[in-house]
């Protein structure tokens, strides 16, 4: 919650209760404290693009195709992340 890069409140300039925080924002704190390696922050966001794929619209407008290559990419940086967590 003391986390430089934890979500603040515009309205009141404190920390934002944790049920209100955005995956990006449990991403950046993550990493500020040292859960997660700087090293894999930037493959964390690209696999919270991918899983926005879900989306119909979403997999439309961004011309991307969630294929088994692209399968296969985000399974080993989400075994990164986990080992990551695990440690």
């Amino acid at each position: 919650m003391t986390s430089t890069r934890a979500p603040l409140d515009n309205k009141t300039g404190s920390t934002r209760t944790l049920t209100d925080w955005t995956l990006q924002d449990y991403i950046a704190v993550s990493v500020d404290i040292g859960f997660v390696p700087k090293s894999v922050e930037k493959h964390i966001h690209e696999l919270r693009d991918t899983r926005n794929l879900v989306h119909p619209n979403k997999q439309v407008t961004s011309n991307i195709i969630a294929d088994e290559s692209l399968y296969r990419i985000s399974r080993e940086v989400a075994e990164t992340v986990i080992d990551a967590l695990t440690r």
